[in-house]
């Protein structure tokens, strides 16, 4: 089933934040009265209802009602929260109604955690077929990581993880700190890397984790073979992806790739991947432009000054537009004053707020980013 229209999705997030477990008459009446309770707003039952899709009264609802409900979501407006939904969309998730989150999350850490590998093989082949709500998406991929952390031998669960297209698709794509990436997973990365001979998504993806974890690993031979394979991928398929709204890889592949070209001495080349980034800025929300911008940054220390200033230029002129991307404008924010602190892109101050505001999106990377904030404001 297609993903349903934003003010629908908007409901359900709202339901979903408030613990509420049906999209009912029962449980919007609670969450009407929720509303009114904690924002001091009123918007009636038969209203949520009708927005729910549970009325055949097709009736487009105010404008100011709309943005209620955004901001009770902590969205400035109804707008913002529709360039949510666009910029999610481009992980082309579906909706599902059968899934129940807090049941469906605990299960899923518990069967992580104890290499529950039937469970999990089903559960995936379950998401592909039918799809995962974007909101349930970092509730499922948060308990994957936890499940991961207290799992004392996760080999089989890793493996599987990482041959699995679906699971890399929705759950890893979505890390964005590539250093907690690569602990984590790095070894698998470069088994399913190996194997993946067309260049698509998860080539991108898979190879860019590989590069990294072969450079961190000292394996000099592989890292130049990999290297040189990022290299060489067809300008048309970037372009492609980039139409697509696939975000996530082609930003893994700017970071990767022209972090490797500088280690090889071949700046210019470097140089032409960043440019070639910030080319797409009118073609892009500002929330996938944060994306790119957070890998892109990782090779901050090598670029040139008029390069730097053209991404800080990037960062500031999209950092008050982010609605959903709050992990990723903490990590491209930091990365660009690692090299020089004086632009005062972010407070410490801000990160934390930013991560106390923003929960579900710092799920899977709050204790790394947190820790990377701290070095470099001590």
């Amino acid at each position: 089933m297609s993903i349903q229209n934003p003010e629908e999705i908007l409901i359900r997030l709202l339901l979903r934040r408030h613990g509420i477990p049906s999209c009912d008459y029962s449980g919007l009446r609670l969450l009407s009265d929720v509303i009114q309770r904690d924002y001091g707003q009123k918007v009636s039952l038969n209203t949520l209802a009708r927005i729910a899709g549970l009325r055949s009264d097709t009736r487009t609802p105010f404008s100011h009602t709309m943005d209620i409900l955004a901001k009770a979501a902590h969205f400035p407006d109804f707008k913002q929260f529709e360039q949510f939904v666009k910029t999610k969309s481009s992980l082309r998730l579906t909706d599902n109604r059968e899934l129940l989150t807090p049941f469906i999350a605990g299960y899923t850490k518990e069967a992580i955690a104890n290499n529950d590998l039937f469970f999990i093989k089903k559960f995936l082949a379950h998401i592909e077929k039918n799809g995962c709500p974007t909101d349930e998406l970092y509730a499922i991929s948060y308990a994957i990581a936890e499940g991961l952390r207290i799992n004392k031998n996760p080999g089989e669960i890793i493996k599987l993880l990482t041959n699995t297209p679906v699971s890399v698709d929705l759950f890893f794509e979505t890390y964005v700190d590539s250093d907690h990436f690569i602990g984590y997973y790095g070894k698998s990365m470069t088994t399913i890397a190996d194997k993946i001979k067309d260049p698509g998504r998860l080539f991108l993806f898979s190879n860019a984790i590989a590069l990294q974890y072969d450079k961190e690993t000292g394996n000099a031979s592989s890292y130049k073979k990999r290297g040189k394979k990022l290299v060489g991928v067809d300008d048309s398929i970037i372009e492609k992806m980039v139409a697509q709204k696939w975000i996530y890889p082609v930003a893994r592949w700017i970071g990767a790739t022209a972090g490797f070209l500088y280690q090889q001495g071949d700046k210019n080349s470097g140089n032409l991947i960043i440019e070639k980034m910030i080319s797409y800025k009118n073609r892009l929300t500002p929330d996938e432009q944060m994306i790119l911008l957070s890998e892109a940054s990782s090779v901050a220390p090598y670029l040139e000054q008029s390069i730097f200033k053209e991404l800080v230029g990037l960062y500031i002129k999209n950092k008050e537009k982010i609605v959903f991307e709050f992990d990723s404008l903490v990590n491209a924010g930091v990365n660009l004053m690692m090299r020089n602190k004086s632009n005062a892109l972010l407070t410490l101050k801000q990160v934390e707020n930013y991560m106390d505001r923003y929960p579900l999106q710092f799920s899977m990377n709050k204790i790394v980013l947190h820790k990377k904030a701290l070095k470099l404001f001590k």
